[in-house]
């Protein structure tokens, strides 16, 4: 009988972003353990990379809160954890929501209708990491780069101040 092998990751491994290439591999193992969920788990991946979402606020998000002329998520309060915000959207989300509604079956408020819970994506989404050789993963821990320079939020709010405070933004 052989011991098998753990891979132990440091807290800070643990929360470093996964590369292009271990988010494909997590993917694969997530659709071939569900299968029937493969698309969805695939397109949840690419929004909570491309927003940086909260888990509970990805899984309850609704068509409604979505604004795709504007490119923004109008978050609730009653979900967020820091209140009502709005999350900008790149072209790739929107290009996810397009197709995420297109696979939508009608009279599903939510986005991701298909997923039960916030506990069972992160359960399936850790036993798929540690089968795939990647260490312990939560799927609350997946983050997508970091974006260089101000983003269209920060811009936003420095110009809400400035007029708050009577002056041009700089």
């Amino acid at each position: 009988m052989t011991a098998k092998s753990r891979i132990v990751l440091s807290k800070t491994e643990a929360r470093s972003p996964l590369s292009s290439f271990e988010v494909s591999i997590l993917k694969a193992r997530l659709s071939i353990a569900q299968p029937a969920r493969a698309e969805h788990w695939d397109l949840l991946i690419d929004m909570k990379l491309q927003t940086n979402a909260r888990p509970n606020e990805l899984l309850g998000a609704l068509w409604e809160e979505f604004d795709e002329a504007k490119k923004i998520w109008h978050l609730p309060a009653s979900r967020g954890k820091c209140g009502a915000r709005d999350i900008d959207l790149s072209a790739k989300a929107i290009k996810t929501l397009r197709r995420l509604r297109s696979l939508a079956k009608p009279g599903d408020d939510r986005v991701f209708a298909c997923f039960e819970s916030v506990v069972s994506v992160g359960r399936a989404y850790s036993a798929q990491a540690l089968k795939a050789g990647l260490g312990r993963r939560f799927f609350h821990g997946l983050r997508g780069p970091k974006p260089l320079g101000p983003t269209p939020s920060t811009l936003r709010l420095v110009s809400q101040a400035a007029a708050y405070l009577g002056r041009s933004p700089a």
